[in-house]
């Protein structure tokens, strides 16, 4: 399962925490899967040869996640992380079109409002600094 089993612990302890106005330390979550690390390297190579492929842990610190979709969005934490959840399924798949390194969930699902639609994505910031991936749905 590319989320670790206290994943959703650190998620929201991260959120809380930016919520108190501290700052959240950078804490991994999971892991790509090998085929979504390499569609995501395939497409980093072909936007721009120079970038290092990235590895397949992903890290989570939250305030721009926090700072989109608690306070301007008006999600609460627990859509937050059910968005997390559902776009770091084992199953979701690289979404290409984009300039970015996003992977989506195949399947809809039904949010607290009742919207039946959602297809989650997650984003990653993967700079030619770092080789990791930290996540900014």
């Amino acid at each position: 399962m590319p989320l670790y089993e206290n994943a959703v612990d650190l998620i929201r302890t991260n959120l809380e925490t930016i919520r108190r106005g501290a700052c959240a330390q950078p804490v991994i979550i999971g892991t790509l899967t090998d085929q979504q690390r390499d569609a995501i390297n395939a497409h980093r190579i072909r936007s721009n040869i120079s970038l290092q492929p990235i590895v397949s842990e992903v890290v989570f610190v939250g305030a721009h996640i926090y700072k989109r979709r608690v306070l301007q969005d008006g999600y609460m934490i627990d859509d937050v992380i059910a968005q997390i959840r559902s776009a770091m399924a084992e199953d979701s798949i690289f979404i290409g079109g984009s300039p970015t390194q996003t992977i989506g969930s195949i399947y809809s699902r039904r949010d607290r409002l009742g919207n039946s639609s959602i297809k989650d994505q997650a984003v990653f910031e993967c700079t030619s600094r770092r080789p990791t991936a930290e996540l900014f749905p």
